[in-house]
């Protein structure tokens, strides 16, 4: 029985011990554990940082996006109505060609009639003279 209070007794010796080291081992649990969810508080703020940013950069990216599309329907835009100024400026430049030739078939014309009519009032008057372009023959 010697033997028995002995292993007894050596056993309530190392339970004290035990009880220590378990006591350590359950405050470091527990420090763990407050490690754990503070790690995870500051995960989920992250996350949330991480979305907003996420949300932040798809905003500006539509917004740029939105911004180039708009640019564009503006430059087509501009492109097309240029193209119809060049056709409109040509036409005018055709017309105003045409009418400067118009004039000067009219300005020909007008002379033509004034010189018509002078040689007109001339013959009437008896005093047609040969223009002095023609050769005169009687003096030969």
């Amino acid at each position: 029985m010697a033997g028995l209070s002995q292993r007894a007794a050596e056993r309530l010796r190392r339970v004290p011990a035990a009880d220590d080291r378990l006591e350590q081992l359950e405050s470091r649990v527990a420090e763990l554990e407050a490690q754990k969810r503070l790690l995870e508080k500051q995960r989920a703020e992250t996350e949330k940082e991480l979305v907003k940013e996420k949300r932040c950069q798809e905003r500006a990216t539509f917004y740029a996006n939105s911004f180039a599309f708009g640019l564009m329907g503006t430059i087509l835009g501009l492109e097309k109505e240029t193209r119809a100024l060049k056709r409109e400026l040509e036409a005018c430049t055709k017309a105003n060609a045409d009418l400067q030739e118009g004039r000067e078939a009219l300005e020909a014309r007008e002379g033509a009639t004034e010189g018509k009519l002078r040689l007109e009032r001339q013959a009437r008057k008896g005093m047609v003279q040969k223009p002095s372009c023609f050769p005169l023959t009687e003096l030969a």
